[in-house]
């Protein structure tokens, strides 16, 4: 995982502590690819006892820069079908 992606998780894990958030309303996205993300997102649910099936994990590149098309392709679709197959009100 990028050190990019990394800085925006730990931003967003310090904004979250800040404010409560509804666990019914929480998916944990992670990088099937990557052993840090998956350590990461294991983390943060085991912090905020998530159950197994808030993880969402996606089949994505480790680079740190990818085209629209793979985006579209690897992440944003397979995240919307994720959040569809489990109930999710999308506006995606």
């Amino acid at each position: 995982m990028g050190r990019g992606v990394l800085l925006l998780l730990c931003s967003l894990w310090t904004f979250l502590t800040l404010v409560e958030v509804d666990p019914t309303q929480v998916i944990v996205v992670a990088n099937q690819n990557d052993a840090e993300s998956l350590e990461l997102a294991r983390y943060y649910q085991a912090k905020r006892d998530l159950p197994e099936e808030k993880l969402v994990r996606l089949n994505t590149s480790l680079s740190e820069e990818i085209t629209w098309e793979a985006f579209i392709h690897t992440i944003y679709n397979p995240l919307r079908q994720a959040l569809v197959e489990r109930g999710a009100s999308l506006s995606l």
